[in-house]
């Protein structure tokens, strides 16, 4: 989504600036355009912008086009300089040479995250402007092959058809084609005029929509890594699990965090908080096999099941439970921005400040259980059935969470 049409475009424009400084005879364009009067300027980069797509355009199907803006430009003089560029298809080709092998990298990266090769594609179909350019038609041909290539009759207008049949699919209910009577996506057979529906969609190749995880889903782990829950193009909705053990018997905190990978740079999509407090199960459960009630004398650590879940809208719910105490559990939608987000990172900053200044353990330890304490409140701040704010438990987690004032 990040390469298209206005990169073309800026490409001839940069080319038409250069030209026209070589005949004006300066080596400093953009001050020259910086000098104009404001109205000035922005009429002359909105007339540079036209004109350059225009030139694109036209290069689809002739072999020459000019860039002409007359009269807009003045030198120090007050003199008119007027810009008047030839611009030839080979030229424009030699220019555009990155740009069309960036757009089959991407091509080629797409085929392998669905683990296909060249040869499993059946077409390839060319939709929006730029697909009308020779040398990408002819780029895309040598890659697949001429007869897989396939030109959209229409390349402008595919965004808004694609968008119909997706609208279509995902509603509940549609108008029949013969008669318009209204009739469910389940019908065969139209109720008023008998008109058969499910032939109808096959013969206008409408098909079911696949939705897929848009992105790498993972957790972080405690040695920087990162662990893979969810794989990018996965169909939705989809359900992931995995066990992971603790890093000490006696934790009590447990930090989940959460990214996803967008352009090879990776992208938090929120934390998960557990607090372990399992001083209920010892008072319930009386001495253990030491004669003693103290959780302390556990040796190994927990282990705690992490299930994320992503919806057909791309929605995450992520659910982290002890497996050895099932009742130590919690779930959530991620969220981003929300107030419970916002209080997890003061709580953080707290415990990391904490930390660098090595507190005694009674302090530690102080802060430890009012921790556990605000991470029961900050979960409960998003109504999970509403998402909405519950502000008496909010304006208490404010006040607790300045416990690092009190340490």
């Amino acid at each position: 989504m990040w390469l298209g049409g206005t990169d073309i475009d800026d490409l001839i424009c940069d080319y038409v600036l250069a030209k026209t400084a070589e005949t004006c005879g300066t080596d400093d364009m953009p001050a020259l355009i910086g000098n104009q009067e404001p109205q000035q300027k922005r009429r002359f980069a909105a007339e540079l912008k036209a004109k350059s797509e225009q030139a694109k355009i036209l290069l689809s199907r002739e072999e020459t086009a000019y860039i002409e803006i007359l009269g807009i430009l003045k030198d120090s003089d007050g003199d008119a300089i007027d810009v008047d560029v030839e611009l030839t298809r080979e030229r424009f080709e030699q220019m555009l040479a990155p740009t069309v092998d960036a757009a089959l990298t991407l091509t080629r990266g797409v085929i392998e995250s669905i683990q296909f090769t060249p040869d499993l594609i059946d077409n390839v179909l060319l939709v929006g402007g730029s697909s009308r350019i020779p040398c990408v038609i002819a780029a895309l041909r040598k890659e697949f092959g001429e007869e897989k290539v396939l030109l959209h009759d229409r390349p402008m207008l595919a965004i808004a058809e694609g968008a119909a049949i997706l609208s279509h699919r995902l509603s509940d209910a549609y108008e029949c084609p013969r008669c318009g009577h209204t009739v469910s996506q389940t019908d065969s057979l139209c109720a008023g005029c008998e008109f058969d529906l499910s032939a109808n969609v096959i013969e206008c190749g409408v098909f079911d929509i696949v939705h897929t995880a848009a992105h790498d889903y993972y957790i972080h782990l405690e040695n920087d890594e990162r662990h893979l829950l969810v794989e990018k193009n996965t169909p939705l909705p989809c359900e992931s699990s995995d066990v992971f053990k603790l890093v000490h018997a006696e934790q009590k905190l447990v930090h989940m965090e959460f990214c996803n990978m967008v352009n090879d740079e990776e992208e938090s999509i929120g934390d998960l908080w557990l607090g372990i407090d399992l001083k209920h199960d010892a008072e319930k459960d009386g001495e253990d096999e030491d004669g003693e009630g103290d959780e302390s004398h556990r040796k190994d650590p927990d282990h705690v099941r992490i299930t994320l879940r992503i919806d057909e809208s791309n929605v995450l719910e992520v659910t982290a439970a002890l497996e050895e105490h099932p009742d130590v559990s919690l779930s959530k939608t991620s969220s981003r921005g929300k107030a419970d987000e916002k209080l997890f990172l003061s709580l953080e900053e707290t415990i990391n400040e904490a930390n660098r200044a090595k507190h005694r353990a009674y302090a530690m330890n102080d802060l430890l259980y009012r921790s556990l304490s605000v991470i029961a409140d900050i979960n409960r701040v998003v109504d999970p059935e509403r998402s909405l704010r519950r502000s008496k438990i909010k304006t208490r987690c404010d006040w607790n969470s300045s416990g690092r004032r009190r340490i």
